[in-house]
């Protein structure tokens, strides 16, 4: 919540770490904007250190040919995503077209593996991109726009994940635009 001027916060002790950094985006000054990015990209490559991403990475790890289930509030189609998003499939409101009118599947997703295109410096490197960047997804709207769940869209979702497995591994899916959350046949 921006208390006043361009710089002064204060934040709900409630809200998630990626709460905290999307509110300081939000209400920055354009020309500050550089500070945030520093700081994430810290924090972030502080937990890629503690994981051993660099060792992965190395060894050519980076998600390729690796598809993730996310069951959560949804997925934003996002360049970060590419078309490395196989199927939405919604359990709440029966849509269609991929959205997440919450943002914590799109959070999650990011944190899983978002490319970081949307963050390149000037010489081309993707300064924010989760720690598996080259992985599909297909993602289960289990829990509404509160980040609500209802134990029967949950169990829907998991007997639909186990039920289209196969599928899955088989890469028998459709990929999303992030142009119009349409899906588009492989």
């Amino acid at each position: 919540m921006l208390l006043s001027g361009n710089t002064s916060f204060c934040f709900d002790n409630r809200m998630s770490a990626g709460v905290h950094a999307s509110v300081l985006a939000l209400s920055l000054e354009v020309s500050d904007f550089h500070i945030l990015i520093e700081k994430r990209i810290t924090f972030m490559d502080r937990v890629k250190r503690v994981i051993h991403c660099d060792r992965a990475y190395k060894m050519g790890l980076n998600g390729k040919n690796i598809t993730v289930a996310v069951m959560d509030t949804g997925i934003a189609p996002h360049l970060d995503f590419d078309q490395r998003i196989l199927h939405f499939e919604d359990f709440c409101q029966k849509k269609l077209a991929a959205y997440d009118d919450n943002g914590h599947g799109t959070h999650v997703a990011g944190i899983i593996g978002g490319s970081g295109l949307m963050s390149k410096d000037k010489r081309g490197v993707r300064l924010l991109s989760g720690v598996a960047p080259r992985v599909r997804f297909v993602v289960l709207k289990v829990l509404d726009r509160k980040g609500n769940g209802v134990t029967s869209h949950v169990l829907e979702g998991m007997d639909w994940l186990f039920t289209k497995q196969g599928e899955i591994s088989g890469e028998n899916f459709k990929y999303f635009s992030r142009d119009d959350g349409k899906c588009r046949k492989k």
